[in-house]
């Protein structure tokens, strides 16, 4: 079967050369969540990680796998013995399904019977998880029947074993080749799997199965119901990596798929390998130029660096002259200074004396402040109090609606009892007539029972005269049943005694355990909730320092709010300007279409900022082209867009939109078509390319516009279109002005109405610069931006006003809080040290009370003998019941038809005076009980009315506090108001002196500004002294900074480059070249000490310094005039300060890339040379296992259709890797078909062909199918059915079936079927059975040759027939006419482990007793016996009585016959019982006369199903029931 995704992978050693990594352990907790195996892509990633990238080319290739098996049958092959189920699934108890036979084996029984189930127990062995079993977790596949609830466990084996197959059919066991793998499963949805008895990992056993042709990973052997049409269905190559297709289902099989992850690796590793040869090439180049450009700046070097110490030396005279002046304005502005200073002494002086004045006034002010708030604070305090009142006031109102209502509802129930009460006042009368009429109907029936009676007992005479032949052995069953049942309550007895024992021994512990839990989980939620009381009580002291400081900090948060608020709204103000415009000016670039301009509307926004546009607005052409391009080119109305996600993100918007379709142009996968844009080296006749005739404003989209147009070639009319166009060794597509186009393939098209024009402009419409979009698209985000912060902080502003109101509140309720977990964590406290101590003694009580286990096991023993005592009796018992109930029934058949028409006249008299007994007993109880009902609804009367009373009570209180209420409001009001008008005027003082202060504060004000004024003079004085100051500083700096270079080896340097032209006419370069030679001079003579760089060049920073009478004889015009001749030579020049050391260094470093870039252009070419060596090897391998399987395909479809045709065929011939593999069919007198065009029957023959050719190309050893011809007719059943039988002997097929030409056809029948919820099962083999039925046939024949008169075949009286071989079994047949003993047959063979025997019984006392019939007699009889031990022996007896002879009333020679015949069919085996031990179905025994009887047929539908149903035979002859019951067997 394919691959299973759905079912977890295991990677055996074989596939990659080292096992899997993890899978599950021996033990799986979690049970459906935990993966029993690895994924597919889990190994791949471990194999990627264990390759070593480095030395790929060493890499070890796995061998191609061997078969394990040989395909002509010869050798070692595996396969099932059986399969040992333990409380799994519908199997209680345990149970051996099989033995299996070595080659078919088919499982056959009843719908719901637990045929699938055996398939589950192969999955739940191999590894599946429970949803794959049909189950939702582990535990649910532990059998839980009603009773059997309690099943801790399930277990699953499977037995295997070596075998080599035998030419006469036979096969001997491959020594110590036997072993079994199981599984267990609990209750806790874990399980463990066991190898021989010994717990293993399950990826280790998949190992060991892999390696004995059991592959988990694709599941060939195992197809499912449903799954076989599947084969034939699958892809001709997966569509994704997790999925399989054709070619993965062939590669799997060949061995081909274990050289797919090396080619990928080594692919992977040139790609890197070539990535980094283009980048060592790209070094290389460059290093080889860096070489050649270091030439050219070597010569300029030394020019250069005098040019630029011309003009420091320039620079340097006009700095020391600026330097000069500066001095001297700097002193002035001191001068100013001074005066500005003394000026705002004298302002202070006078703004000291007006504050002590105002701090005088500003005391006064505050206490009429403080009075103010005393009160405003007595007027708060009265308005509180008043709403309190009012509050209360509401309240009273509310109780008193409330009573209201009450007194309402309870007028209303005093209503409803006094009716009541009258009602009950009639009830006695009318019970005293209904007694009246019952006491009438009693007074006459007795003799009416009496005389039915008499008619009764008259009739049960004639019942005991009928029944007398009953009664003796009725009753000495009875007494046995007696006995028997005695010993039965005895043991039952004495087993209850033992089972309560044992529950006595466990019941104290466990009381004990449970008390000692029951304390540990109180501790334990003590102590969590003082913790959690604890913690509460820490964090609330923290918070409550923390509440004060909030309050302070909201004001001073409020300001910075309001200010924040300001600037936030300028900013979006802003903002939104700027958007505006630029979206306005955007949106003049698009089309007037309305679905690109809802696409260009969402580029401008910034939602799809990917868009380009329509292609034809990204480019233009000349308008002489225009119709010539408008026709030739359908995707100019293409939209271009960056990539496949924005291409995506377009498709989803039209469709929100529903705005049409539009196609898209995905620009980034045409890059690789740049390489073809490059012009044409020559056309014919040297006609231009459309392509290079096109015009854009962006050359990122050309790339569009070429695939568009390819290499399409304009001509001005048709004849020279197609001339150029097929002319030459090359075709070329041609488009004439007029839009006629020549196509490579000879075609041309045009003329008529296809002349198109206007879709491509002569100036480009769309700018594709992605500058527009992106400044939209941030304008947008920084407005959104200032527009989500405005909004914040007006919600932060109005939140603070609510904040600060509540941060009291908050105080307030932290301290009440604090002093409620205080009280509440010291009584935790105590009670948590009280339960530690009771626990402590609880669990000292626990240790010393503990049961010895070893008593315990010996009374679960003694339970377990007891048990087995009571079944055996039970079952004694049963059987004796069974016998009393027979006689019993034919007694009750007498007693219906004597007695039970008159015993049912009696029946009904008795139940009428009954009837109106209890009538009359109804009544009465009713007359009796009216008083009571009647004081009971008084009592409620009066409960009631108290009620009303109390509630009116209460009405009138609440009406006597509305007086005191309503004063004690009129009262607070007045205060509320006087305390209000004292408040007012407290405030008008405070106004009345804060006026009073303004004049103050005026001039206040004024000197403050005069003082600012003076102070901000100053500063700009001490600004222009310290701009004056810091130029000063500046030029001195830059004198500071000038510096002159030379080059430290110059006098060693080739006499071309120390020398110069432009030196001997320029007057800074005469300058700078004597202060050069100055510098060496001193520097020769030791005079100067300088180091060098690392460049090689001298910077000398100490420049000559002149005095002040040499600075006022510079002529500064002529030095500025000499600087800027230097600059004018200086400009655009970059100092090439590297010199010669750079030179040198760049050579070497160019030899080194060169080295670098052959040696791994070398390595890349080896890499490429393997990758081809393992494709060839893939693609051969793959071939060679192709053909041979397609010709294999051919042959099986061709066989099991009788004249189809099937063929697997290669999507692409070249590469058979790209496309994958197509399976064609041809059925039979048909044409050739898709796979999904054909009918469920002939998919699956389809599939079933390709399983058989893969059979016959790399053998399986065992395969387990489920009902594989549920989709085929009979005919193909019956052809599938041959083949697996008759060409299929070097492998194993379990089948389940329901088609009787298909299990009919197996070596051996699995039979299941299900009893009182619980599935058995039985083994048989047909071609035994057949054999021991065949003397059945002989005494047909026998017959048949007796009525003819013709008894040459006795000899003596005897029959005799020669010896049989059945199998391995001996079969003497000999028929005698006088003899007893008719057939013996011993079966050796039939099973392994429970092989059944078959033998003859001497019938000749019970042909004796029964020769007063004369009619030919047959009696079956089927004793159903449910599984037992696996170990027990199965015995089969099948017993023919022989014919007896008799006179024939004719004067014929020959004798004639009357042939009694008994078959009976026992399966016996120790401790087995009846299916239905209450009812005889279990035993079905019919007589009938001759052929002249008919007998109904009771008999199943299902072959199988019989086995659990009455057997009744219902055909004409003997021999023919007899065939029949074989069958059923």
């Amino acid at each position: 079967m394919h691959r299973r995704k759905d079912h977890q992978k295991v990677q055996a050693s074989q596939s990659h050369g080292k096992n899997a990594s993890t899978a599950e352990n021996a033990t799986v907790k979690h049970g459906d969540d935990q993966k029993d195996v690895e994924s597919d892509e889990d190994l791949r990633a471990q194999v990627r990680n264990d390759v070593n990238e480095e030395n790929l080319l060493n890499m070890e290739i796995p061998p191609m796998p061997e078969p394990i098996m040989s395909a002509d049958g010869s050798g070692q092959r595996l396969m099932i013995t059986s399969i040992d189920v333990e409380n799994f699934k519908s199997y209680y108890g345990k149970h051996v399904l099989g033995p299996f036979h070595q080659n078919f084996s088919a499982i056959i029984g009843p719908n719901g019977s637990g045929k699938s189930n055996v398939i589950d127990s192969l999955l739940f062995v191999f590894g599946y998880r429970a949803s794959k079993i049909r189950s939702k977790k582990i535990s649910v596949l532990i059998h839980s029947s009603a009773g059997r609830e309690n099943i801790s466990s399930c277990t699953v084996g499977v037995n295997f074993q070596k075998i080599i197959d035998l030419s006469d059919g036979g096969y001997d066991v491959v020594p110590s080749s036997q072993f079994t793998v199981s599984r267990t499963a609990f209750r806790d949805n874990s399980s463990k799997y066991t190898y021989n008895g010994k717990t293993m990992q399950f990826k280790d056993i998949a190992v060991l199965l892999r390696g004995v042709g059991i592959d988990l990973i694709h599941n060939r052997f195992l197809i499912l119901q449903g799954e076989v049409e599947q084969i034939a269905l699958m892809k001709p190559k997966a569509l994704n990596e997790n999925d399989d297709g054709m070619l993965e289902y062939l590669e799997d099989i060949i061995g081909s798929s274990r050289l797919k992850l090396p080619i990928e690796t080594i692919q992977r590793k040139i790609d890197q390998l070539q990535e980094e040869r283009s980048a060592q090439l790209n070094r290389t180049k460059f290093a080889e130029k860096e070489k050649n450009d270091a030439e050219g700046p070597m010569k300029s070097l030394i020019t250069d660096l005098r040019i630029d110490n011309g003009i420091a030396l320039a620079k340097n005279r006009l700095l020391q002259a600026d330097r000069c002046k500066a001095k001297s304005e700097l002193e002035a502005n001191e001068r100013e200074k001074e005066g500005f200073e003394k000026d705002l002494e004298d302002t202070k002086k006078r703004q000291e004396e007006v504050l002590a004045l105002q701090k005088s006034r500003k005391d006064e002010q505050k206490q009429l402040q403080s009075s103010f708030e005393k009160a405003q604070e007595e007027y708060e305090k009265t308005k509180h109090q008043l709403s309190e009142l009012e509050q209360a006031e509401q309240k009273r109102k509310a109780e008193l609606l409330r009573l209201t209502n009450r007194k309402k509802k309870l007028i209303g129930d005093i209503a409803n009892e006094e009716k009541k009460i009258s009602e009950l006042k009639e009830v006695p009368a009318k019970a005293k007539r209904k007694l009246e009429e019952y006491h009438e109907i009693l007074s006459g029936i007795d003799d009416v029972i009496a005389q039915k009676q008499l008619e009764v007992d008259s009739h049960l005479k004639e019942l005991q005269q009928q029944t007398a032949k009953f009664q003796g052995p009725k009753k000495i069953l009875e007494e046995q049943l007696g006995e028997l049942t005695a010993k039965e309550d005895e043991a039952s007895s004495k087993l209850t005694l033992a089972q309560e024992a044992l529950q006595l021994m466990r019941r104290e512990e466990e009381m004990e355990k449970k008390k000692l839990s029951e304390i540990q989980t109180s501790l334990n939620d003590v102590k969590t909730l003082l913790e959690s009381k604890t913690n509460d009580l820490s964090n609330v002291r923290k918070a409550i320092p923390n509440v004060d400081k909030e309050l302070c900090n909201a004001k001073v948060e409020m300001t910075n709010k309001r200010r924040e608020e300001a600037e936030c709204t300028e900013n979006v103000r802003q903002f939104m300007a700027k958007f505006e415009q630029k979206r306005q000016t955007v949106e003049a670039f698009q089309s007037q279409n309305n679905l690109l301009r809802c696409l260009m509307a969402e580029k401008s926004s910034g939602n799809i900022p990917g868009i380009y546009g329509r292609l034809g607005d990204l480019g233009a052409i000349d308008e002489k082209y225009d119709v010539a391009i408008s026709t030739t080119c359908g995707p100019l109305d293409y939209i271009v867009v960056d990539n496949v996600d924005t291409a995506q993100t377009c498709v989803d918007f039209l469709r929100r939109q529903n705005l049409g379709i539009a196609s898209f142009l995905v620009l980034d996968k045409q890059e690789k078509l740049r390489p073809y844009m490059a012009k044409l080296a020559s056309t014919p006749e040297n006609a231009p390319r459309l392509f290079d005739l096109i015009r854009v404003a962006d050359p990122a989209v050309l790339p569009a516009f070429y695939f568009a147009l390819r290499d399409t070639l304009v001509a001005n009319d048709i004849t020279t279109a197609t001339r150029i166009g097929m002319g030459g060794s090359r075709r070329y597509r041609v488009v004439t002005l007029k839009g006629e186009v020549v196509e490579t393939t000879g075609s041309m098209t045009g003329g008529g109405r296809s002349e198109r024009r206007g879709r491509i402009g002569q100036k480009v419409k769309i700018d594709t610069s992605k500058e527009s979009s992106e400044e939209i698209s941030e304008l947008k985000n920084q407005l959104t931006e200032e527009q989500n912060r405005l909004i914040n902080l007006r919600s932060a502003i109005h939140q603070l006003d609510s904040r600060i109101m509540s941060l009291q509140a908050d105080f307030d309720r932290l301290k009440k809080n604090e002093q409620n977990l205080s009280s509440d964590i010291e009584p935790l406290e105590r009670k948590a040290v009280d339960l530690e101590r009771r626990l402590k003694e609880q669990t000292a009580r626990v240790e010393s009370i503990t049961v010895d286990d070893r008593d315990i096991q010996r009374k679960k023993a003694e339970v377990a003998e007891l048990t087995k005592a009571r079944d055996k009796a039970l079952q004694e018992a049963d059987e004796a019941r069974e016998k009393v109930a027979e006689i019993n029934t034919k007694i009750q058949e007498v007693y219906d038809r004597v007695v039970g028409p008159y015993q049912k006249e009696l029946d009904e008299v008795r139940a009428k005076k009954e009837n109106a007994s209890k009538g009359a007993t109804k009544e009465q109880s009713v007359l009796n009980n009216a008083q009571r009902n009647m004081n009971k609804a008084l009592n409620r009367k009066n409960d009631l009315e108290t009620d009303q009373r109390e509630t009116d009570e209460a009405i009138k209180k609440l009406e006597l506090t509305e007086d005191t209420q309503e004063a004690d409001i009129n009262r607070l009001t007045k205060e509320k108001i006087q305390n209000e008008k004292v408040m007012k005027e407290a405030e008008v003082r405070v106004k009345e002196a804060f006026n009073k202060n303004s004049e103050l504060d005026a001039e206040e004000v004024e000197l403050k500004k005069r003082c600012a004024n003076l102070t901000r003079s100053i500063l700009e004085q001490m600004k222009l002294l310290e701009h004056k100051q810091g130029k000063l500083t500046m030029i001195e700096g830059k004198i500071k900074a000038l510096h002159l270079s030379y080059v430290k080896c110059l006098d060693r340097l080739p006499e071309s480059l120390q020398s110069s032209e432009e030196e001997d006419d320029d007057y800074g370069l005469q300058e700078a070249l004597r202060v050069e030679h100055e510098f060496f001079k001193k520097l020769k003579n030791g005079e100067i000490t300088v180091e060098a760089d690392k460049d090689g060049i001298i910077r000398y920073k100490n420049v000559p310094e002149y005095s002040e009478e040499e600075i006022k004889n510079f002529n500064v015009q002529d030095m500025k005039f000499a600087l800027t001749n230097l600059e004018k030579k200086k400009v655009d020049k970059v100092l090439n300060t590297n010199g010669l050391l750079e030179y040198v260094t760049k050579l070497e470093r160019y030899d080194r890339e060169v080295e670098a870039l052959s040696d791994i252009s070398t390595k890349r070419d080896k890499h490429r040379q393997f990758y081809e060596q393992l494709k060839k090897q893939r693609m051969n391998e793959f071939m060679d296992g192709f053909t041979r399987i397609g010709l294999a395909l051919k042959e099986m479809y061709q066989m099991i259709t009788l004249g189809g045709d099937a063929s697997l065929d290669l999507v692409d011939s070249l590469d058979p890797f790209s496309e994958g593999v197509a399976f064609g069919v041809r059925p039979p007198k048909k044409s050739w078909k898709q796979i999904t065009n054909l009918s469920g029957g002939e998919k699956t023959l389809s599939s079933l062909a390709l399983v058989f050719a893969l059979h016959h190309y790399r053998p399986t050893p065992l395969y387990v199918m489920d009902e594989i011809d549920a989709a085929l007719d009979f005919r193909n059943v019956s052809i599938i059915g041959h083949y697996i039988k008759d060409r299929t002997k070097n492998a194993q097929f379990i089948i389940i079936s329901l088609r009787n030409n298909m299990f009919e056809l197996a070596d051996r029948l699995i039979g299941i079927y299900k009893t009182f919820d619980c599935t058995k099962s039985v083994a048989i083999d047909p071609g035994n059975i057949r054999n021991i039925i065949k003397p059945l046939h002989i005494l047909e024949e026998m017959k048949k040759h007796k009525e003819k008169g013709d008894e040459n075949h006795a000899v003596d009286g005897k029959y005799e027939f020669p010896q049989k071989t059945v199998g391995n079994t001996n079969a003497s047949e000999t028929m005698s006419t006088k003899g007893s003993k008719v057939l013996s047959v011993t079966s050796e063979d039939l099973s392994v482990n429970r092989a059944p025997s078959y033998r003859g019984s001497d019938y000749s006392a019970m042909a004796e007793k029964r020769k007063h019939t004369n009619k030919s007699e047959k009696n079956i009889r089927i004793l159903k016996s449910s599984q037992s031990s696996v170990s027990q022996e199965t015995t089969s007896t099948i017993s023919v009585s022989p014919p007896t002879k008799k006179k024939s009333p004719q004067k014929s020679e020959i004798p004639t016959w009357d042939v009694p015949q008994t078959i009976t069919v026992r399966r016996s085996r120790a401790g087995s019982q009846f299916l239905d031990e209450k009812s005889d179905d279990s035993v079905a025994t019919k007589e009938a006369g001759g052929n002249s009887s008919r007998m109904k047929n009771v008999i199943s539908k299902d072959a199988s199903q019989s086995l659990n149903q009455k057997i009744v035979a219902n055909t004409v002859s003997d021999t023919d029931r007899l065939e029949q019951f074989a069958r059923m067997l």
